[in-house]
């Protein structure tokens, strides 16, 4: 082991064929050239001549390249410690197929042989002379080769460990320029042939088109199918380069790349104009760092991507909010996870989620759930990004394209294994673009990853995500496709059946909403994912176009996808030249001519060609937190807003950071605030204050502090005493009671116990006589020496006012009036010619209220006089006047009084009401029942009413007189009527008709009954139906409302409830949106799709043309102004600082003279400054200066102006001027 370090070459073998490819590949290595031993064959043949011995020549050739040749670190150990140069089980036999054959040793050589050995492939073409069976000419050239040899002219078998090694070999792409040699020495290989290399393809010539031909021809036969390995992906390939032979040439051209196009919008070749960006000198750049620095720079790059660490960050996800489904999945995964038994099986999950339904919310938990455990990717770039991982062949080093079809080996296979070890769980979105040799090769690299061959994916989990109905995979054939192509892929198919859990996300979480419009656009995208879209999706989708959307500057950064590579092309260069800066062309170095020919996307998007845009360092906002930057030189420098600081504002500034507390306070960050933590003797919130003996608080119960020296003293409040006036105070102890009053305490106060003759709170006043309060009812006590007098009120008397006064006492009653007494009042009874409450009036005649009915009374002497109303008369107006007394009946008529009236009773021959008329015959109606009365001569006639007879109209006409029932009805009068009573088999008014089947009315709802036969049959009007008409048909039967309305039955009719968009009794018409006549004041409707356009006539304006144009509207005043309209012009009211027609002058902030006492104003933009005189400050020079606007008080002293100087009254513990000492 300690020799075999020597060898660069070690790696870890992880299973048996790994192991033999090792040893074949070193077995099989050659020695690299040596420049030496060109050198040494040189010296010497450059010195021979034909004269020249061609051994001695050859000899020292072989002398000097091994005397001077280069020997490998291997072969050195070799040689140090005694081994043989090469130890192997396998024999390799290096076999060329273009017929090289080794030189034979003349001194052998015999005339007329020839002067070379017969190579294998001369043995191969004229095997027949050697074995003519069957067996041996069926063998193909590998199968020979690496079973016999000739030996004395006879074929002997080979051992079991030949290892053929055969060249040249050829590219198998069957696009690539070599294929059709390929096809050669393939045929060569595996082809049974004779004679000549020719007769392998049919003795034709050798053109490619030959080859490939035959090539085809041979895989085809059943020979080829069971004898070439890797039999089927070489038909495909041969398939391949025959079909695109066959597409046409103008399709036969590569498409062009972005880049390419790129290339001819930005280089300035040719004719193209000269731009800033051509022109642009990239060296100065190059002086922006030294030598020195520009050759560390790979290094330096290589460092850093090594040492480049993904600051994982997990987005916030809720599980509280997951559907039903999305929980389904996580709990799956979680459950798998938190399992941590050693036989669980991989998880082999496929979640199916379409557009919208939480796809990356749920791999983002997953994510959060796993950690460091899980690797998120995806089949595509853009996928990768969208998610936050990497693409799934970048993770597991995948082959794309025709490179890379192998097992990893060396230093990519210890890069593979490292990048995967902590990986339990590998989450691969938008799975659809997954094909079946894809997913093989993702088998093949998981378990030569973790070298676990037995198990699936090497026994990691796998979770498919995304949508099967989207894209499919490109140039592969789905994971659920019956017929793989090929061994990769049918191991491919293999592990997709291997996953047996399936969760289906269905809940639509990024369109949600249950408006018609939301629900509308969700119907659509999954019509649209089935290929089901409908005319109106297209139109609604039409409406979301660029030309349509009013917010467009809103998607401006949206990923855009376009047609072609010529469209993307123009809008990179577009958006190149937006940011006016030089663009620079980097241009690859390629490997190989090869390399050269590859396009980009064999080179996973590597383009040849990337342009970079020099931007400004603000350009990329490196400040955060609304910092401004500047440039400054190649660098910038940020200018924080309040509370952020650092070089790109991303610090927030800590309160504590201007170190606000004093006296060596410890300071800490309290929210948006400070807290000082003070040492001992400071206290304050910036611990500026000194503790004084007070500041401890040593008084209670609210008494005073003063500081006395370096001790306190307590001013005690009222109740309490002692040194802190922590004692209570006891009221008894002040000897609160006076005239030997006893004391007792009662809570914080006292109560006095006074001896005879005493009373008071303190027993300080002496006893009274009147203290007993011997007055009785309110009467008012006085002291009288020793006794009381008391003072009644009104209606008491006595010693005690406790007797009543009785009313008439004190002679109330006047003129002679006698006195009752009324309870506590009295009552006068007075005498003839008086009255009143005490007979104090003198009674009138006109008070007795002699005047009747109404009459007004006047006093006349000692008499009275009654002025009557109308219809009274007499001395009292008790007498009614008569309505007769003036006569009012003429020709002897006799007059009655009738209230206020009268009535007159006339003699034969007059009436009226004053018998003033001639009576005639028919005044006195003579004619009944409504019979007309006719005056004839001195008498009368009447013309009776129908019913009626008799002179006066007096008699009743019957109506059965005139016999109306027929057919011998039977006839009853009914009031001045009739009613026939009629025999069977007749009916009517009368009896007139035959009874028939629709007599009976059998047709309801005023159904029409005919009579059929002995029957009926009955025409129901609209709206019933039945063998009566006794069911309502129900107008809706019918369908009647189109376009979808929805209908109603009301009463016997419908009522249609159209859709949006149709109208009519029937939602037969469409709404045209002029319909209901939106424009006012006679604008013109349009109808624009599913809206209107009012063109307005002159003077009007809105959407309806429902606004007068005014002056205004034109928005004429300027800088804010408020517009009036003044009849057929405006005016403009002008805010503050601006005048003008338009308010568009800007009024100098100077000109209102804004500076008080003196002060020069100067106009600073859109405000002023004024400069003070002596004496005075502030904004406006309106304050006088004072001597203490200075602040010379330290330590908390107050300030006091006296006149031009101040006076501090320090606090306590400072003293000086200013308050400066302690």
């Amino acid at each position: 082991l300690q020799g075999w370090r020597a060898n660069c070459d070690i790696q870890v073998v992880i299973d048996h064929y790994a192991c033999v490819e090792y040893l074949t590949k070193y077995a099989a290595k050659g020695e690299p050239r040596s420049p030496i031993l060109k050198q040494a064959f040189n010296s010497i043949v450059q010195n021979v001549d034909s004269n020249t011995d061609p051994h001695r020549v050859i000899k020292k050739v072989v002398m000097k390249s091994l005397g001077e040749r280069d020997y490998a670190a291997q072969e050195t150990m070799h040689h140090l410690l005694s081994l043989k140069f090469h130890s192997s089980s396998f024999k390799v036999m290096p076999v060329s197929l273009n017929g090289s054959r080794r030189v034979r040793d003349t001194a052998s050589i015999d005339e007329g042989e020839s002067c070379t050995d017969y190579s294998l492939l001369d043995v191969y073409a004229n095997r027949e002379q050697y074995d003519s069976s069957q067996n041996i000419i069926n063998m193909n050239f590998v199968q020979f080769a690496t079973t016999y040899k000739v030996v004395n002219n006879e074929l002997t078998k080979l051992p079991e460990n030949i290892i053929p090694r055969i060249f040249p070999t050829y590219s198998p792409n069957p696009k690539g320029p070599n294929f059709g040699l390929y096809c050669k020495y393939q045929l060569l290989r595996y082809k049974p042939w004779r004679a000549t290399q020719n007769n392998a393809w049919g003795d034709q010539e050798p053109t490619d088109e030959v080859l490939i031909n035959c090539w085809h021809e041979f895989l085809q036969t059943p020979y080829g199918q069971s004898n070439v390995p890797d039999w089927f992906d070489k038909l495909q390939a041969v398939i391949e380069s025959q079909e695109a032979e066959d597409e046409p040439s103008e399709e036969q051209e590569t498409t062009r790349e972005e880049w390419m196009i790129l290339s001819d919008l930005n280089t300035p070749f040719d004719n193209s104009e000269q731009t800033p960006e051509s022109t642009y000198d990239w060296q100065l750049d190059r002086a922006n760092y030294s030598e020195q620095q520009i050759q560390e720079m790979p290094t330096w790059i290589k460092t850093n991507k090594e040492e480049y660490t993904v600051d994982e960050q997990y987005d916030v996800v809720d599980i509280n909010s997951f559907s039903e489904m999305q929980k389904l999945a996580y709990d799956i995964v979680k459950s798998h996870f938190d399992d941590t038994s050693s036989e669980k099986e991989p998880l082999c999950l496929i979640i199916n989620c379409v557009a919208g339904t939480g796809k990356s919310y749920i791999i983002n938990a997953i994510r959060n759930l796993l950690q460091s455990k899980c690797a998120v990717t995806a089949t595509t770039g853009k996928a990768a990004y969208n998610i936050r991982g990497v693409t799934v062949h970048s993770l597991l080093k995948l082959p794309i394209g025709s490179r890379g079809n192998k097992d990893l080996t060396g230093q990519s296979l210890c890069r593979l294994q490292e990048s995967v070890n902590n990986i339990g769980y590998i989450i691969i979105d938008e799975y659809s673009m997954l094909g079946q040799v894809t997913f093989g090769w993702i088998d093949k690299r998981c378990k030569q990853a973790t070298g676990y061959n037995d198990k699936v994916f090497g026994g990691r989990s796998l979770i498919l995500t995304g949508d099967p109905g989207q894209l499919p995979p490109v140039a592969d054939k789905p994971l659920y496709h019956a017929k793989p192509s090929n061994a990769v892929g049918e191991q491919g198919h293999q592990a997709y059946h291997m996953f047996d859990k399936v969760v289906k996300l269905t809940v639509n979480q990024r369109v949600q909403g249950m408006t018609s419009e939301q629900v509308q656009f969700r119907d659509l995208l999954l019509r649209l994912r089935k290929g089901d879209s409908t005319v109106d999706d297209w139109k609604l989708l039409l409406t979301r176009q660029p030309s349509n959307v009013t917010n467009l500057c809103d998607f401006e950064d949206s990923t855009r996808l376009f047609y072609s590579n010529e469209q993307v092309g123009n809008y990179n260069h577009e958006q190149l030249t937006k940011l006016e800066h030089p663009i620079a062309h980097i241009n690859a170095r390629h490997s190989s001519a090869l390399a050269k020919k590859i396009s980009s996307d064999d080179m996973s998007g590597l383009e040849p060609v990337v342009f970079l845009a020099k931007e400004s360092p603000c350009d990329s906002e490196p400040c955060f937190n609304g910092g401004k930057c500047s440039n400054v030189g190649d660098s910038f420098e940020c200018k924080c807003p309040s509370g952020y600081k650092g070089k790109r504002c991303q610090e927030i500034v800590s309160p504590c950071d201007s170190g606000p507390c004093e006296n060596e306070g410890e300071c800490s960050n309290v929210g948006d605030s400070f807290e000082c933590s003070c040492p001992s003797g400071y206290k304050g919130k910036r611990c500026q204050e000194i503790v004084s003996p007070c500041d401890s608080g040593p008084c209670e119960n609210g008494g005073e502090c003063s500081n006395v020296g370096n001790s306190f003293e307590c001013s005690c409040p009222s109740g309490y005493k002692g040194k802190r006036c922590q004692e209570i105070v006891s009221p008894c102890d002040s000897g609160p009671c006076e005239n030997e009053g006893e004391c007792s305490n009662v809570g914080n106060s006292f109560e006095c116990s006074c001896p005879s003759g005493y009373k008071g709170k303190r027993c300080q006043e002496i006893v009274s006589p009147c203290d007993s309060g011997p007055c009785e009812n309110e009467g008012e006590c006085s002291n009288v020496g020793d006794s009381f007098e008391c003072s009644c009120p009104s209606g008491y008397k006595g010693k005690r006012c406790q007797e009543i006064v009785p009313p008439c006492d004190s002679g109330p009653c006047k003129n002679g009036g006698e006195c009752s007494n009324v309870g506590n009042s009295f009552e006068c009874s007075c005498p003839s010619g008086y009255k009143g409450e005490r007979c104090q009036e003198i009674v009138s005649p006109c008070d007795s209220g002699p005047c009747e009915n109404g009459g007004e009374c006047s006093n006349v002497g000692n008499s009275f006089e009654c002025s009557c109303p109308s219809g009274y008369k007499g001395e009292r107006c008790r007498e009614i006047v008569s309505a007769c007394d003036s006569g009012p009946c003429e020709n002897g008529g006799e007059c009655s009084n009738v209230g206020n009236s009268f009535e007159c009773s006339c003699p034969s021959g007059y009436k009226g009401k004053r018998c003033q008329e001639i009576v005639s015959p028919c005044d006195s109606g003579p004619c009944e029942n409504g019979g007309e009365c006719s005056n004839v001569g001195n008498s009368f006639e009447c013309s009776c009413p129908s019913g009626y007879k008799g002179k006066r109209c007096q008699e009743i006409v019957s109506p059965c007189d005139s016999g109306p029932c027929e057919n011998e009805g039977e006839c009853s009068n009914v009031g001045n009527s009739f009613e026939c009573s009629c025999p069977s088999g007749y009916k009517g008014k009368r009896c007139q008709e035959i009874v028939s089947p629709c007599d009976s009315g059998p047709c309801e709802n005023e159904g029409e009954c005919s009579n059929v036969g002995n029957s009926f049959e009955c025409s129901c009007p609209s709206g019933y139906k039945g063998k009566r008409c006794q069911e309502i048909v129900s107008p809706c039967d019918s369908g009647p409302c189109e376009n979808g309305g929805e209908c109603s039955n009301v009463g016997n009719s419908f009522e249609c409830s159209c859709p949006s968009g149709y109208k009519g009794k029937r939602c037969q018409e469409i709404v045209s949106p002029c319909d209901s006549g939106p424009c006012e004041n006679e604008g013109e409707c349009s109808n624009v799709g599913n809206s209107f356009e009012c063109s307005c006539p002159s003077g009007y304006k809105g959407n309806r043309c429902q606004e007068i144009v005014s002056p205004c509207d034109s928005g004429p005043c300027e800088n804010e102004g408020e517009c009036s309209n003044v009849g057929d012009s405006f005016e403009c009211s002008c805010p503050s600082g601006y005048k003008g027609k338009r308010c568009q002058e800007i009024v100098p902030p100077c000109d209102s003279g804004p500076c008080k006492n003196g002060g020069e104003c100067s106009n600073v933009g859109n405000s002023f400054e004024c400069s003070c005189p002596s004496g005075y400050k502030g904004e406006r020079c309106q304050e006088i200066v004072s001597a203490c606007d200075s602040g010379p008080c330290e330590n908390g002293g107050e300030c006091s102006n006296v006149g031009n100087s101040f006076e501090c009254s320090c606090p306590s513990g400072y003293k000086g001027k200013r308050c400066q000492e302690i």
